[in-house]
């Protein structure tokens, strides 16, 4: 039997038109152009989360390693990974030096742990150029190192380093205060 013709009919086609495939990309632009903004705010939120923690853990580090050694700790910041700044800048990295045991009351500190985070968009400073850990009950430095980024004092953090060395991360109305961005 022969097949019947097909004129007449209109033949199905599969795919999209160019309308659909427009909007379609439409579509797809205003989803990328509204989530855009919020996955950088996420991108950076993160980087100083991982800075602050990094350095919170450092200065733990600090303490602990002066009452296991029971000589003085310094965490100071650098550049280069040899000397310590003395601007209080602490985005170009910091590092933990101690003095040797046989010379505990000696300006001389030996490198114990360097850290170079290599974030140039985030600005770390502070009120003092060292961190001192001293053994035990002897009262250690205190102060303020501040975290902020391109969105400004509004998303800035702030570690207060307490008189007995322990650190603390300020409540983000305290950090606007102690943090100059």
């Amino acid at each position: 039997m022969p097949l019947p013709s097909n004129t007449g009919l209109r033949q199905k086609h599969s795919g999209l038109s160019l309308l659909e495939l427009l909007i379609t990309l439409a579509v797809a632009a205003l989803l990328l152009g509204a989530g855009v903004p919020g996955l950088q705010h996420l991108v950076l939120e993160s980087r100083m989360t991982a800075a602050v923690n990094d350095l919170v853990r450092d200065l733990h580090f600090a303490r602990q390693t002066a009452n296991a050694r029971a000589v003085p700790v310094m965490v100071c910041p650098t550049t280069d990974g040899s000397a310590c700044r003395a601007d209080g800048k602490w985005q170009g990295g910091w590092q933990v030096m101690t003095r040797p045991a046989d010379n505990p009351t000696g300006a001389n500190f030996s490198l114990v742990l360097r850290r170079q985070p290599g974030l140039p968009t985030l600005h770390i400073s502070s009120n003092r150029p060292a961190f001192f850990f001293r053994p035990f009950t002897l009262r250690d430095t205190n102060g303020t190192i501040g975290f902020c980024d391109e969105r400004g004092i509004a998303a800035s953090r702030a570690l207060v380093i307490s008189p007995s060395g322990r650190p603390r991360l300020a409540s983000r109305q305290e950090a606007r205060q102690r943090v100059s961005c």
